[in-house]
């Protein structure tokens, strides 16, 4: 069943006391004619706390409805469509036949824009969960832009299971430290994503940079050579990213590009760093000069250097060749540390909980 299309005056209420005015959105030059609705006082106090203000003992629009019985409100919000106000108020005085079945992204978050703006979360909130239901299934693998709306519709509609599991995208995934988009998420949970995002990323960086720092020391972990060419790895390899910084995120693609960095990104790309490890004949062993005090009076600027015939390594006793030295003494590239901190991204990155107690239908 389709919403019908806007009339010079939708009738929510016949009975009702109120003409709401709401101006229409600019989409053209043309300016479009406002929404007028007529509709009951007792459901907008009800339902929503942005009317029960206004029809409060402090307000105008109450003192007029007192005096005259009827009021006319002139809202000056354009931000919500008409087709948008229609199934609001609906919703709120409960007729049921032009209400949708359902939603697409879109459609439903305008509709939480709505529910936000007129503090009508707990009227709104049983139609609203079961529109967010329906958009399980369609639910993205990945995180596109779009899902910031999706963020925002779940926490209108308090739907904690998909706000966690998008909440949780978000911090794995978000590519920016900056929300800048059309979506007033409310500040506490952008800290809660964008926050834990940035502090899983810089400890990330932290650790590869320390790595590097700890090949290049004095101290010789395998091979001087092979040290130098594992740091010189890291560094090509992290240069790929961005240190996470200040890059808005704007739900569109060309801003949340690749340029930027994400937990999820910098995991899986972790995840194929190659280890440049030597090869058996990459650099020699230290050189021997061979002891025979009664023939050999040569200096040992003129000797030739000599290698010990055998040369043993973890028990086992081998022919040496003299470009020959052991297996590469570093396996891992990254470092237990590192190694350790990237595989606990899915528990540090796990979304945010509680909705229900944060749920601002509640507060």
């Amino acid at each position: 069943m389709s919403t019908p299309a806007p009339k010079s005056m939708d009738i929510i209420d016949p009975d009702g006391d109120v003409l709401l005015i709401v101006p229409a959105p600019q989409e053209t030059d043309e300016r479009p004619a406002p929404s007028r609705f007529l509709v009951s006082s007792k459901y907008l106090i009800l339902g929503c706390d942005f009317f029960e203000a206004r029809f409060g003992p402090n307000g105008q629009d109450g003192r007029d409805l007192e005096e005259y019985g009827s009021v006319k409100i002139h809202l000056e919000t354009t931000a919500h469509s008409p087709e948008t106000m229609h199934i609001l108020l609906s919703i709120i005085h409960g007729f049921q036949p032009w209400i949708p079945a359902g939603f697409d992204t879109i459609g439903l978050w305008k509709l939480a824009l709505a529910t936000h703006y007129f503090l009508c979360y707990e009227a709104l909130q049983s139609w609203g969960l079961w529109y967010c239901q329906q958009l399980v299934p369609t639910l993205p693998t990945e995180f596109p832009p779009s899902s910031w709306k999706l963020i925002f519709i779940s926490y209108v509609f308090g739907h904690h299971t998909l706000f966690r599991h998008l909440t949780k995208m978000a911090q794995q995934r978000a590519t920016g430290s900056i929300y800048a988009g059309p979506s007033p998420i409310p500040k506490w949970i952008l800290q809660e994503i964008l926050g834990k995002r940035d502090k899983y990323l810089k400890r990330c960086f932290d650790l590869v940079y320390e790595r590097i720092a700890h090949l290049a020391s004095p101290y010789i972990h395998c091979t001087r050579a092979c040290d130098t060419k594992k740091a010189a790895a890291l560094m090509q390899y992290v240069m790929q990213f961005q240190h996470p910084g200040p890059l808005m995120i704007c739900e569109t693609e060309t801003v949340t590009s690749s340029s930027g960095c994400s937990p999820f990104l910098f995991f899986e790309a972790a995840k194929r760093w190659v280890n440049p490890e030597h090869e058996s004949h990459a650099s020699p062993l230290p050189l021997v000069h061979a002891a025979d005090p009664l023939n050999d009076t040569r200096s040992d600027v003129d000797s030739p250097p000599r290698v010990p015939r055998h040369f043993s390594w973890n028990n086992t006793v081998q022919s040496v060749h003299p470009l020959v030295v052991p297996p590469c003494t570093h396996k891992d590239l990254l470092g237990e540390e590192l190694s350790r901190h990237l595989m606990q991204m899915e528990d540090q990155l796990q979304g945010i909980t509680g909705i229900l107690d944060n749920y601002p239908g509640r507060q």
